[in-house]
């Protein structure tokens, strides 16, 4: 069976990308893979272990869920950075050698629980709020814990943590005032922890601001994953690593006066020609972008005609004078002529969306440079996991080893 769309992602771009990363912090800096959203919908399953083979020591999801996913992959440290932490949630991280970030004092209260319970110090990263006002501790909050460090008791603090809101716009302010925060609640912390853990600020934008934003550890996400980290800035050595593409269902001629699609936004100046092609916004391709937007045919550009439905859009080709595309042929949306950047300016959006707002119905063709360096194409369907076997025994590895022999103990 041929399928009607194919989304292709070059595994080799987003180990690139990664590498760049690194590159640009230095080896003294841990550069974290942040892989949530089914690492940002390109597929979390072939993703990670192309980031581990990379050297990557750490990763983060979003939820506990995504955590055990991501455990039957990989065997490095995963932290969750917005597990709502009840005593199940802890029991199951702490049993899965997985780490929570620990976003204010009823986590801290949970997590410290357990560990005085087990007699066993699982590690945990605390973050704090320095002006997002999402999640995290609060100037309060760390003032209380400086009054009573106990509260910490039996956790193994891993990192202390923030998180910048505007990083990617030199214009705003608050990336150095979170920056002169981040320090100061830092500080305030009891001295033992101050000298032992890990310090991160910096997500994809930060790290490309400011060397003073690096600290011990970054956690670049949209880096990665080909989006552009500054905003009006394009960054050449960060590649899209993803072309989505679907075939034509027919063309046929609209007479001047016609209307195309549901509810008549659009009608045919002239005679003119269309396609049909078997892209809508089931599979990504927004409904905003009635009227508006691209589809490409050997880089040259279609533009959308009518109303986009789930399943369908309309795009003009009368105006190729010449080798215009058949029933059957590809054409492209996402691609080298427009990236999900692109395509969420259009779509008055990010790229964040546009990527984790693919569909499941494309077929998925991954793209890999092997060892002998003949190139191989994969199709998701045909995937199987398994769990994958620690690359390196680092530091970390060691810590999370001797947490998980701990863990297997309490939890048989």
């Amino acid at each position: 069976m041929q399928p009607q769309s194919r989304l292709l992602i070059d595994l080799d771009i987003i180990r690139s990308n990664y590498q760049y990363v690194r590159t640009r912090v230095g080896q003294n800096v841990t550069v974290a893979g942040v892989v949530k959203a089914n690492a940002y919908g390109l597929g979390v399953e072939r993703v990670a272990p192309v980031l581990e083979r990379a050297g990557c020591p750490l990763f983060f999801v979003a939820t506990p869920y995504e955590a055990a996913d991501l455990r039957q992959i990989t065997q490095k440290p995963i932290g969750v950075l917005n597990a709502i932490l009840d005593e199940h949630n802890a029991e199951f991280m702490a049993a899965s050698a997985i780490i929570p970030v620990l976003n204010s004092l009823e986590d801290i209260d949970v997590w410290a629980a357990l560990c005085r319970r087990d007699e066993t110090a699982y590690p945990a990263m605390i973050q704090f709020d320095t002006g997002m006002r999402r999640v995290g501790l609060s100037a309060a909050d760390v003032k209380a814990i400086a009054e009573n460090p106990d509260r910490l008791r039996g956790i193994a603090v891993h990192s202390l943590m923030s998180h910048f809101a505007s990083a990617d716009d030199d214009a705003s302010t608050m990336t150095v005032m979170q920056h002169s925060r981040f320090d100061d609640m830092v500080a305030m912390m009891p001295q033992d922890i101050v000298k032992t853990a890990k310090r991160s600020l910096a997500n994809s934008a930060g790290l490309m601001r400011k060397p003073a934003f690096h600290y011990d550890m970054v956690r670049p996400g949209r880096a990665i994953f080909g989006l552009q980290p500054l905003s009006g800035e394009n960054n050449d050595q960060i590649k899209t690593p993803v072309t989505l593409q679907a075939r034509i269902i027919q063309t046929l001629d609209v007479k001047a006066g016609e209307t195309i699609g549901y509810n008549e936004t659009w009608k045919a100046p002239r005679d003119m020609r269309v396609a049909t092609v078997s892209l809508g916004y089931a599979d990504g391709l927004r409904r905003i972008l009635t009227n508006r937007g691209h589809l490409f045919f050997n880089g040259r550009p279609l533009p959308i005609t009518g109303r986009v439905s789930m399943d369908m859009v309309m795009v003009r080709i009368d105006h190729l004078s010449e080798g215009q595309p058949h029933r059957g042929d590809w054409v492209s949306f996402l691609c080298d002529k427009q990236t999900p950047d692109q395509v969420g300016r259009m779509a008055e959006t990010n790229g964040y969306e546009i990527l984790t707002g693919l569909g499941k119905r494309a077929q998925r063709l991954y793209t890999e440079t092997d060892a002998q360096h003949a190139e191989v194409m994969t199709d998701s369907r045909d995937i199987s996991l398994s769990p994958a076997v620690p690359l390196s025994m680092d530091k970390e590895q060691v810590q999370l080893d001797e947490w998980q022999k701990t863990a297997a103990k309490t939890y048989p």
